[in-house]
């Protein structure tokens, strides 16, 4: 038997047992589940003949038999680690996820919700709000992780800022546990930001300990008309760890979306990224920074789709890659037919500082309007020795210079951190993964 047959068998199994555990009640999200895993055990996982794919081998995925995880006990050592790494003395929503798990103990909610609804999907009775979770997130279930999540998922948060709300700072903390061995986490999460609505909404994904476990998490953000989102994710996962995430973005009208993903931790990782621009002058901002190391496998595969006239776009990613690790960029700018006057450009760039380090960048436009203004490209290249000969020739060791060099390649991305604690957090994870402290005299 193969192991692509054998995950498969593995995760209708899991499917099995989250069945048995409903104890067979029907809900409106029951057939959502039911077709989603049936389209995955027909389908089976992407391989490399999959040009989505083939540039990521999902073989190490494959050969573990992943089991659903289990709610953590809420003891004295796990207070003290997930204080660690929430923001402190700060006024903004705090979600707290462990093991795949949500937390109240442990968030921070605010006591009045004029200006945000908060529902956790296990927490919730509320069938019609399920349903809609569920509906919102069916269609991204188009290949194995997206359908997994939908089939798998127990928990998750749903955000809400009503109309003409500036609303709290929103961040939702998903830490994996010693206990997280051989296990799998699915969070499905939404948001929906009303018109004229405003957010900043933060994802960190981090392991308390170097597990081998697997996070498949899911996000859907909807921008209804001159709303505005700031996105930030931070994933410094175990180094054993796969990670795939899925977030998809619809817009509205005069709505304006930017994302800053920064990808420290994992061993093997991979975002796929849609924004969909369905409205007259949305704007999309798209900014990435991953750092490898050893021999993680860091994949960002991302898709703008111009739907309408008028809107804007702009992308750039960062790479930093070292030892033997291997980076994966894949962006796509669509437009379409009708989709006039349309301004989108990409860029990915490309830091090696190893000669074992390698990256496979491919960006790329469709576009089938006339009246556009489109660029992309990719830039793959070293430290210059005349940056670092002038930065010595200033008393500066030879450490230190490459090591402010790389900073300033990395600042390009985690300037824009307009939140003082994840800045702060950013900087100290990134310096502490270079193997030394940066030094600027």
């Amino acid at each position: 038997m193969s192991s692509q047959t054998q995950a498969v068998k593995n995760y209708l199994a899991a499917f099995e047992l989250l069945e048995k555990q409903n104890n067979g009640q029907e809900t409106n999200v029951h057939p959502i589940r039911k077709e989603a895993i049936k389209t995955f055990a027909e389908t089976g996982f992407p391989g490399k003949k999959n040009e989505n794919w083939r540039f990521t081998d999902l073989s190490g995925l494959l050969a573990v038999n992943f089991k659903p995880g289990h709610p953590a006990e809420a003891d004295k050592d796990l207070q003290t680690e997930i204080e660690r790494n929430l923001f402190r003395n700060w006024d903004g929503v705090q979600l707290v996820f462990v093991d795949g798990y949500f937390m109240d103990e442990f968030s921070q909610i605010p006591e009045t919700t004029d200006d945000i609804q908060i529902s956790t999907l296990a927490g919730s009775a509320d069938i019609s709000f399920q349903s809609a979770v569920f509906g919102k997130t069916q269609s991204n279930g188009d290949d194995a992780f997206g359908l997994l999540n939908t089939a798998l998922a127990r928990d998750g948060v749903s955000v809400r800022v009503k109309k003409n709300n500036v609303a709290p700072a929103v961040h939702i903390i998903s830490l994996q546990t010693k206990k997280a061995e051989s296990s799998f986490s699915m969070l499905k999460n939404t948001v929906h930001l009303e018109q004229g609505s405003t957010l900043q909404l933060i994802e960190t994904f981090v392991a308390l300990e170097d597990s081998v476990y697997f996070t498949n998490s899911s996000l859907t953000v909807t921008l209804d008309e001159n709303s505005r989102c700031t996105y930030y994710k931070m994933q410094n996962e175990s180094r054993n760890a796969t990670h795939i995430s899925t977030l998809k973005v619809v817009q509205g009208r005069d709505s304006v979306f930017h994302s800053n993903v920064l990808d420290f931790g994992g061993g093997l990782v991979r975002n796929n990224l849609m924004a969909i621009l369905n409205g007259e002058g949305a704007e999309t901002v798209l900014n990435g920074l991953y750092l490898g190391r050893g021999n993680q496998h860091m994949d960002n595969h991302t898709v703008i789709a111009h739907a309408v006239p008028h809107c804007n776009s702009s992308e750039l990613y960062q790479g930093i890659l070292t030892d033997q690790s291997r980076g994966v960029f894949s962006g796509m700018i669509h437009v379409h037919r009708d989709a006039q006057k349309t301004d989108a450009r990409q860029s990915n760039n490309c830091l090696l500082l190893s000669e074992e380090a390698k990256i496979d960048s491919k960006p790329q436009l469709e576009i089938y309007a006339d009246d556009v203004q489109c660029t992309h490209g990719a830039t793959v290249g070293q430290l210059n020795e005349e940056e670092i000969f002038y930065l010595r020739s200033r008393g500066i060791g030879k450490v230190n210079a490459r090591n402010i060099l790389t900073y300033a390649f990395a600042e390009k991305i985690i300037e824009h951190i307009e939140i003082p604690e994840l800045k702060e957090r950013a900087e100290m994870v990134f310096q502490n993964k270079l193997g030394e402290e940066l030094k600027i005299y």
